[in-house]
């Protein structure tokens, strides 16, 4: 399967995952869903994180807008989340060539409030600030 980056709501993450998750054999549904997810490159003010869906493991690309400062401060960091069980999302940062028990992790909700993915998200780049 074809990885591609997409930019699309929670909704369209869940209709994708079951998709992925129960192999469906109508392609036609897929195809339905495409146009809404086209492969993007990030922009100056957007970071590239990767998902990870359950149970499959399968990985998509997903954009996250954080600002042109924090996408510097995130440049050389591999930036990774999985929805978990309960609905949460754990998000993960570590330097690129670090293994991955150096990795850092936040909780964030799937809701947009002051703990959703993407404050939180910023909030794990941002602790990386200042150091190399």
């Amino acid at each position: 399967m074809k990885k591609l980056v997409f930019r699309g709501s929670l909704e369209s993450d869940r209709i994708l995952q079951k998709i992925l998750e129960n192999k469906l054999e109508n392609e036609r549904l897929i195809e339905k869903l495409i146009p809404e997810f086209e492969p993007v490159e990030a922009e100056e003010d957007e970071v590239e994180v990767t998902q990870y869906l359950r149970p499959s493991g399968e990985k998509l690309k997903k954009i996250a807008k954080v600002g042109i400062e924090v996408a510097k401060r995130a440049k050389g960091l591999v930036l990774s989340a999985e929805i978990l069980t309960t609905g949460m999302i754990v998000i993960y940062a570590r330097r690129k060539g670090e293994c991955e028990e150096t990795e850092r992790s936040v909780l964030a909700e799937n809701e947009p409030e002051k703990n959703s993915l993407t404050n939180k998200l910023i909030e794990l780049i941002n602790s990386f600030k200042g150091e190399k």
